[in-house]
């Protein structure tokens, strides 16, 4: 038996506004993630990249997660999971090389 959702005006409204919310909110961690990033980058030996590569693997089911594409790509369709998202905050706080 299908069940049938009947969304008011309100409910459709609520749900655009939180996509919409999330959205800017992605953005704005990526934005600061790769600025972050730049500065990391032409500050570390080639070690330490491969140290984020391989801290990024846990969240990323095995696979590391490119901070150059993410960031060369400007868009949030790279973030795909909160896995990403714990990513992104981590290279923001350099967390991870502790």
């Amino acid at each position: 038996m299908k069940k049938i959702i009947r969304l008011t005006e309100s409910d459709l409204a609520n749900i655009v506004k939180r996509v919409i919310t999330e959205n800017n909110d992605d953005q704005g961690l990526l934005n600061r993630a790769c600025t972050t990033w730049a500065s990391f980058k032409s500050t570390s030996s080639p070690e330490e990249i491969k140290q984020y590569e391989e801290w990024t693997k846990q969240y990323t089911k095995g696979a590391p997660f490119s901070m150059d594409v993410a960031c060369k790509s400007k868009s949030v369709d790279v973030i795909g999971s909160d896995g990403d998202r714990k990513i992104l905050n981590g290279v923001i706080n350099l967390s991870w090389l502790k």
